[in-house]
């Protein structure tokens, strides 16, 4: 690991102006096409970070040597930290373990802010000292284009109870980790999170390749308050190259079912409520579920490759004659994928 650290222009915004206490991690990998935007998306906050730390991981593009001058111009100071080990997970973790403030925001290297994300923030901590996370709604961008409505409006999470907090910021009473067991409705590019608190959730899970931000806000979940808002605050770039547009959906299906599982032994003497324990064997049935119906959707080679896989796994191994039916009927005429 090398480390580079750029002071930057602080005249252009005294300590005085600066979001107190709070670091922008960017976890980096072949961004050279984006990550001057998302770079200037935090320079245009209107209460901008103490300090950025852009962790450039294995880049086999120019990402590494325009951050390092992205980061010479830039008034802000920007830290660049630079790893040949390989993972999103890896480079988040790596930011946490360098940054001093109590508080973290993340921002991935395609994506970027809106300019007034990290001021509501700020003023949702400081109302409630104890707050673990922020979150923010999110567009999706592709070809620099919004394709989509805000997300949040589509998920239960406007369901969930309530108090008012800073603006519109609404502080959660209870339900946010059950919501996440279902699905993550907290996008990494859009939350904050205190530091001591990630550390207690045991940050991401570098195990999985898809699903470690579920994992990390169900844990996180658990560790005290949350609040979030429905109005913007961060782009959500889609494109080919993005992992939610490359992974395979079985592998997918897969990782959501090693998080739960893995959040079955995390929480083992966490005392859950039954509420809360009754709605993650739900969810793991469920994925789990949907995984030997990804597979037997992809053939009879892939159904067996999943049930041999759960079988290793300790897991539960579906006997469902359907599921056999649908894939030998789905290997008819077609040339089956490699193992899983």
């Amino acid at each position: 690991m090398s480390e580079t650290s750029v002071p930057g222009d602080l005249a252009a915004a005294g300590d005085a102006d600066r979001a107190v206490g709070m670091t922008v991690v960017i976890p980096a990998h072949n961004c050279e096409q984006y990550i001057e935007e998302t770079i200037a998306s935090v320079e245009a906050q209107t209460l901008p970070p103490v300090e950025v730390i852009v962790v450039e991981n294995a880049s086999s593009d120019g990402s590494r040597e325009l951050i390092a001058q992205l980061a010479e111009e830039s008034h802000l100071k920007i830290r660049l930290v630079t790893t040949d080990c390989p993972g999103v997970s890896n480079a988040r973790n790596l930011g946490f373990s360098l940054a001093h403030t109590p508080l973290v925001a993340m921002l991935d290297a395609d994506d970027r802010y809106l300019p007034g994300f990290l001021r509501s923030a700020s003023e949702a901590f400081s109302r409630q000292p104890s707050l673990c996370l922020f979150f923010g709604n999110r567009r999706p961008l592709r070809d620099g284009e919004v394709i989509d409505e805000p997300f949040l409006e589509r998920t239960g999470l406007p369901s969930l109870a309530f108090t008012p907090l800073a603006g519109d910021s609404r502080l959660i009473r209870d339900g946010l980790f059950e919501l996440l067991l279902r699905g993550s409705v907290v996008s990494c590019s859009g939350a904050v999170v205190r530091r001591s608190a990630a550390y207690r959730a045991g940050l991401f899970p570098v195990s999985l390749n898809s699903s470690e931000d579920r994992c990390f806000f169900s844990r996180l979940a658990l560790e005290g308050p949350a609040a979030y808002t429905l109005a913007p605050t961060h782009h959500y770039r889609s494109h080919p190259a993005s992992k939610t547009g490359s992974s395979g959906w079985l592998e997918i299906r897969r990782n959501m079912v090693r998080c739960l599982a893995q959040l079955q032994l995390d929480t083992l003497e966490r005392g859950l409520t039954a509420t809360q324990r009754e709605a993650l064997q739900q969810a793991f049935s469920q994925a789990l579920a949907g995984f030997h119906y990804s597979a037997a959707d992809n053939g009879l080679a892939s159904f067996l490759d999943a049930r041999a896989w759960s079988r290793r796994a300790g897991l539960p191994v579906t006997r469902s004659p359907k599921l056999w039916l649908k894939a030998v009927k789905n290997s008819i005429g077609r040339q089956q994928p490699a193992n899983i």
